[in-house]
């Protein structure tokens, strides 16, 4: 906290609640620095919020893209120049860094110049043009904190559509603004839009669909963040559904919301998170991705907003002019005129009461209007009644509403013609032009007219005073000034004194001595030093300290803290982050879970939340790792999971669960083969399940992806017919079947395929031998894949003595081939197309035999595949969390 702002904020508070101030004014010197009752001004640049839209441009946008776009250019358009809009998009496919996000706008005024150039950036999305290759939040929040601090880019360089000097290639509407995120196409480091200490500094993350991070991309985020909050895994936030769990989105935005993004400016220069989620789904993914992205609001200090994409995205228009309300603020009173009033908010003379008023308003942010008002307490003859009276001796406030009403006339109030400039009047302004009466209108009248008055070019004299010290009756007051000038008002009294971050505070497992550690810290061995911020609150508190150094400090804690952290070691354990631990039989019980989801620190160590707070290590422990299978088929008995990065091995133990609609699936398996990707184990018995694409086994069989081949002689007959298949391997292929099939086939089943192909030209010697006039030459349009002794079709010559079955006597390249035949030699040459027809063509047709013919059925569920993990030691983290802070209250803060 700033000495010198928190004198202002108590400049506010006394001058509203706690000073009695002579009717007669004038011998009254109001506060000096109390600008929040004159107009903003837009050309200030303290005065408007910075915001940055971040979008999701990836596959998921193609339901919302129309109607998202559209609401995007009306709120921009309808914006004023009170505030500051950028542009953050993810990273396309076909870039140097296909993953993470760049600013394509830079945060720019919305005046005449830029807004339509953001607008027209919008205009021209392309729904393929400018489609971001992965939804990768963790690294978007990343990149979105280095573009706040002004840092190196993290991947938000290489990308061709980023806003820098000069871009008018790839991005012609910015490429010659000021304010572009990078200066030139050579810089890597940002311009940090933050550019006034007293900004405020939003982002709002319009959400399309699920995240789909790897474990690279979480290893990146977690080791970035782990760098700006200095402990390494970064405190994790529990949200239920789990299954984003893993993902560092929501702790990103705790970190910017209570972080600072520019050390080099005064205060802490924060950045609030609002979330727009697109259509959110019901189901898979879905309940997960808004479970994390309500973590994020709420640990963003914002709100979170579930819309629609319907109705020409009306409801995405709505959230975002609500969320740029709040930005600005919102038009309401924050003042009530409730009787009794407390001896606390009265003046000297008992019956004047003084009301601090102000109001959030949404064209004049981040301003607000104030003012302090007066209003006497009186009474009723008749019943003894006592009421809020005006100026006039009339009832200050409405019955109905409680507020004050809109033709009462405060104390101080004079009539003026300062508020004609906002004519047309409101038919609840009854002073319209002028100040007089004031009423239920928190910016006329009060000490705000009298400051207009008093000082109408410059507030350079306006005083404030305290007293503070030995001051008696009749003491000057401008001996105690309220200001940083006065030593008597002390960072103490004011709890603004000098703090400094702590980035871990480590107790040993059973002890009570706290070790912190930062960057730099001025203390000595017996300062008395406050701890504040830290979880659990054991650690916080006004301590002695010992073992000072530069860095660190010791202090001694009340009592021995218990840990809900565990660390595990195990060596290869072939865990990843967001993967689940099954611990059971540990003692303490405290560490015994089910399905806690983990982090990786090392390919030894991994932390997990222990279900109670344990004060010891654990023993006796048996733990299960346990893996997301994405998905999970069978052909026959053979089972093959799709989990990336597994880490098992041909021969490994493995235990699946979770499956719903086949439990042959489930149990205890020996893996027999396994890729990168996936692993293949074999059931007990086939799976009953039907499936809709039969999987056919032919050695060989020579087919190509999209190829139409023919199956027949297989029962049940609904194997046979004619279908495009899908290449697995060279001797695999798969086709979709029309009705879905429990059993396997059987049969002498075949498989037939014709490719035809295109002829350019068929030529033959006119001269030589009869032989060497009947070798008649095939040009084709494309590669034939033809051999020699292959039996081929050629058809649509004008000359029929080219067209009929031939064998292919030799191969002269990819696009060449001969045949032999006698009719030919008299055949006129280069052959040409027989009338009606477009090309000549050539065609080959190949059987195979099929070895196997099955169903390929699905399994469902939320499947898991787990591991046991043995040997493995597990301790608890008796360290305290949060954003820590240090200070002695006897150090000034800077002022600001």
């Amino acid at each position: 906290m700033k000495l010198n702002s928190t004198l202002k904020a108590l400049a506010a508070v006394v001058l509203a609640f706690g000073v009695a101030i002579p009717r007669g004014f004038a011998a009254f010197d109001p506060v000096g620095e109390d600008i929040d009752i004159f107009l903003a001004n837009p050309s200030f640049t303290a005065q408007r919020p910075n915001v940055l839209f971040m979008v999701d441009n990836t596959a998921n946008w193609n339901q919302a893209f129309a109607n998202e776009k559209s609401a995007m250019v009306t709120v921009v358009k309808s914006a004023s120049s009170d505030f500051n809009f950028g542009l953050m998009l993810f990273n396309e496919s076909g870039q140097p860094d296909n993953h993470g996000a760049y600013v394509r706008f830079g945060i720019r005024q919305m005046d005449s110049t830029n807004k339509p150039a953001l607008m027209t950036v919008i205009n021209n999305f392309d729904q393929i043009g400018d489609k971001g290759n992965n939804n990768e939040v963790s690294e978007m929040m990343y990149e979105a904190y280095a573009y706040w601090a002004g840092i190196t880019a993290n991947l938000g360089f290489g990308q061709a559509k980023r806003d820098y000097g000069g871009n008018t290639a790839n991005n012609p509407p910015a490429a010659s603004l000021p304010g572009n995120a990078f200066a030139d196409v050579g810089t890597r480091t940002y311009t940090s839009p933050i550019t006034n200490a007293c900004q405020k500094n939003f982002q709002i993350y319009i959400s399309n669909g699920p995240a789909a991070e790897n474990s690279q991309a979480l290893a990146d985020a977690q080791t970035k963040l782990a760098g700006l909050v200095g402990k390494n895994p970064p405190d994790t936030i529990s949200i239920t559904p789990n299954g984003q769990q893993g993902n560092w989105m929501d702790e990103y935005s705790r970190f910017l919301a209570n972080g600072d993004c520019r050390a080099d400016l005064p205060g802490n220069q924060s950045v609030t998170t609002y979330v727009l989620e697109v259509d959110p789904g019901t189901s898979g993914q879905g309940p997960s991705m808004t479970a994390l992205l309500q973590s994020v609001a709420i640990n963003g200090k914002g709100k979170y907003f579930a819309v629609s994409s319907a109705n020409g995205g009306s409801e995405i228009v709505n959230a975002l002019k609500q969320i740029l309300g709040e930005v600005q603020s919102v038009n309401s009173v924050f003042a009530s005129s409730s009787m009794p009033v407390s001896v606390n908010v009265r003046g000297t003379n008992l019956n004047q009461v003084y009301i601090g008023v102000f109001r959030p308003d949404p064209a004049k942010s981040p301003r607000w209007f104030g003012n302090l008002k007066l209003y006497d307490l009186a009474t009723l003859t008749a019943t003894g009644d006592v009421f809020l009276a005006d100026a006039n001796g009339f009832a200050a406030t409405n019955s109905s509403t409680g507020f004050i009403s809109n033709s009462a006339l405060s104390f101080w109030t004079q009539p003026s013609a300062f508020w004609n400039f906002r004519a047309p009047f409101a038919p609840t302004d009854v002073g319209q032009g002028s100040d007089s009466p004031d009423g239920d209108l928190v910016e006329k009248g009060g000490v705000a007219e009298q400051l207009r008055i008093a000082f109408p070019n410059t507030q350079a004299t306006r005083k404030l005073y305290t007293c503070t010290g030995t001051c008696t009756s009749g003491s000057t007051l401008s001996a105690t000034a309220f200001n940083i000038g006065n030593t008597a008002i002390t960072p103490a009294i004011l709890g603004a004194y000098a703090t400094y971050p702590v980035t871990t505070i480590q107790t040993p497992l059973g002890g009570t001595t706290a070790t912190a550690s930062g960057a730099s810290f001025p203390f000595s061995n017996g300062d008395s030093v406050t701890i504040s911020g830290a979880t659990p609150t054991l650690y916080d508190g006004t301590f002695t300290i010992s073992g000072a150094t530069a860095s660190s400090f010791q202090y001694t804690l009340p009592s021995t803290p218990s840990g809900n952290t565990g660390t595990a070691t195990a060596t290869n354990h072939g865990l990843n982050t967001s993967d689940f631990v099954d611990v059971t039989g540990a003692t303490p019980a405290a560490y015994n879970v089910s399905d806690a989801p983990i982090i990786k620190i090392d390919a030894n160590t991994f932390t997990y939340g222990l279900s109670a707070a344990a004060g010891t290590s654990s023993s006796g422990q048996t733990v299960f790792g346990k893996k997301l299978v994405q998905t999970l088929t069978a052909v026959s008995a053979t089972a093959t999971a799709t989990l990336p990065s597994h880490g098992y091995s041909a021969l490994t133990q493995i235990t699946i669960s979770g499956v719903t609609n086949d439990p042959v699936f489930n149990g205890t398996f020996t893996i027999t083969s396994a890729t990168t990707n996936t692993f293949k184990y074999n059931l007990s018995s086939p799976s009953s399940l039907a499936g809709t694409t039969a999987q056919a086994t032919s050695l060989g069989h020579g087919f190509s992806s999209g190829q139409s081949v023919t199956i027949a002689n297989a029962t049940p007959s609904a194997y046979n017919g004619t279908y495009t298949i899908t290449v697995l391997d060279a001797n695999t292929f798969t086709y979709a079947l029309s009705s879905g099939q429990s059993v396997s086939a059987t049969g002498l089943i075949t498989a037939t395929s014709t490719v035809t192909n295109n002829v350019n030209s068929i030529t033959h010697p006119t001269s030589g031998s009869s032989t060497t006039q009947s070798t008649a030459t095939v040009t084709t349009g494309s590669p034939h894949g033809f051999a020699a002794g292959d039996t081929v079709t050629i058809a649509n010559a004008a000359q029929s003595a080219y067209n009929g079955t031939f064998t292919v006597s030799s191969v002269v390249n990819t696009t060449q081939f001969r045949f032999i035949s006698a009719a030919v030699q008299s055949a006129a040459t280069p052959a040409t197309v027989a009338s009606g027809q477009t090309n000549i063509t050539v065609s080959k047709t190949t059987t195979r035999n099929v070895t196997s013919l099955s169903p390929a059925v699905t399994a469902t569920g939320t499947i898991l595949s787990s591991r046991r993990i043995s040997p493995i030691s597990i301790t608890v983290q008796t360290n305290a969390t949060g954003q820590i802070l240090a200070g002695r209250k006897s150090d000034p803060d800077a002022a600001q």
